[in-house]
C-alpha cells in the first residue's frame, strides 16, 4: 500500500493484480489496537490481510456531551437492507471518504443493495456504527 510505512502485510500478498477490482471485504481494530483491513480480488488465493504498524487512536470528540441515545445496527455485514434501532428521527450511512451517501428517516429497515461492497458508518443523532456492505 504505501512500501510499509503505515501498513504491513499480516497475510498473503497477491501478484500484481491483472485489472481487477480490489476491495475492502471487512476491517476492525484488534485487540492489540491496530486496524485490520482484509482485502480481496476475484481469483483463487486473491484474499489477504493488511495491519497498521502503529496502533490507532479511537476517541470520542472532545468535549462531547455524554449521550443518552441508543444505536443499534443489524445485520453486520449486510447484503440488501439493514435494521437501525435508534432513538434518532434520522440515519446517514457514509462512505469511507466521509460523504453522505444515504440519508433516510427511521423506522423501516434501509435499502442498501444499491451501495457499492464496502465500510461505511451510519450515523444517527450522535451516536455512529460502522457497517460493512458485501454480495
Amino acid at each position: 500500500m504505501d512500501g510499509g510505512q503505515s501498513w504491513l502485510a499480516a497475510g498473503e500478498l497477491p501478484a500484481e493484480p491483472d485489472d481487477d477490482l480490489i476491495s475492502t471485504n471487512d476491517m476492525l481494530i484488534g485487540p492489540d489496537g491496530h486496524l485490520y483491513i482484509a482485502a480481496g480480488r476475484s481469483g483463487p488465493d486473491a484474499e489477504w490481510v493488511y495491519r497498521s504498524t502503529e496502533p490507532v487512536v479511537v476517541a470520542n470528540e472532545p468535549d462531547a456531551p455524554p449521550t443518552s441515545e441508543r444505536l443499534v445496527v443489524y445485520p453486520n455485514p449486510a447484503r440488501d437492507f439493514i435494521t437501525v434501532e435508534t432513538d434518532a428521527d434520522e440515519v446517514e450511512i457514509i462512505d469511507v471518504l466521509g460523504r453522505v451517501v444515504l440519508r433516510t428517516k427511521t423506522g423501516a429497515p434501509i435499502d442498501v443493495s444499491g451501495l457499492p461492497v464496502g465500510v461505511y458508518v451510519v450515523r444517527a443523532g450522535t451516536e455512529s456504527r460502522v457497517v460493512t456492505v458485501r454480495r
